[in-house]
């Protein structure tokens, strides 16, 4: 990470910490792992003690990953999962139908920094609102969710026939393409660099509240 930037959480995000086991449960129907770690106040420059949590839970043809955080001092919070999701075993994923709940994106400078402008994703190359190929875009790009409450994103190979299908309660989710792997992410999370910009989401987490973010990835085949 370049100086002054957290982006994956600083130096040694979270991503690179270990974290314990809080419990693990193996039912037929409901299987999950709850995984907790504390990050010590003043870690990577934040103040307060957090004690963070993450649950991994798959649920008949579902992935549901749950964030939560607690503090007892003021503090910001933005957790997501970097997770790679690859479709089907083609080498490439231009032809993977992409389709995203979002009027607009975050335009970022140089350093994947938002400057504050928020952009009409129409007439764009980053209009997704009705399904579309991937084609040769790269993207490492956050997009502004219009609900919360729908469906946040569709991908779809019509080579497996498999349809993964993303809802979110955050507001907004980074899409990344990265060089040299043929996969995709959807790091569902608050805009980044919120606590910059007046007008983007508040996150900022305080004592004796609990943040929460919650991502279901459905999957579905022909």
């Amino acid at each position: 990470n370049q100086k002054g930037v957290t982006l994956h959480g600083g130096e040694r995000g979270f991503g690179k910490r270990y974290w314990e086991i809080i419990s693990v449960q193996g039912e037929a129907s409901r299987q999950e792992i709850r995984l907790g770690y504390k990050s010590a106040h003043l870690e990577e420059g934040f103040p307060g003690n957090l004690q963070a949590c993450v649950t991994y839970r798959l649920e008949e043809n579902a992935l549901v990953i749950r964030h939560e955080a607690q503090t007892d001092l003021p503090t910001f919070v933005n957790m997501t999962n970097h997770a790679y999701f690859k479709i089907d075993r083609h080498p490439l994923i231009s032809h993977y139908r992409l389709q995203l709940a979002a009027p607009q994106y975050l335009e970022t400078d140089s350093r994947l920094l938002p400057t504050g402008r928020m952009l009409e994703v129409r007439g764009t190359d980053f209009d997704f609102q009705k399904e579309k190929p991937i084609g040769d875009l790269k993207l490492d790009t956050p997009f502004a969710l219009e609900s919360t409450s729908a469906m946040a994103a569709q991908l779809y190979s019509k080579i497996s026939g498999i349809r993964m299908s993303v809802y979110t309660n955050q507001p907004g989710v980074v899409i990344f393409t990265p060089e040299g792997s043929p996969s995709i992410c959807f790091e569902t999370q608050n805009f980044p660099d919120a606590p910059k910009f007046g007008h983007f989401p508040s996150a900022l987490l305080r004592p004796q509240e609990t943040y929460i973010n919650e991502s279901r990835f459905v999957f579905d085949r022909d």
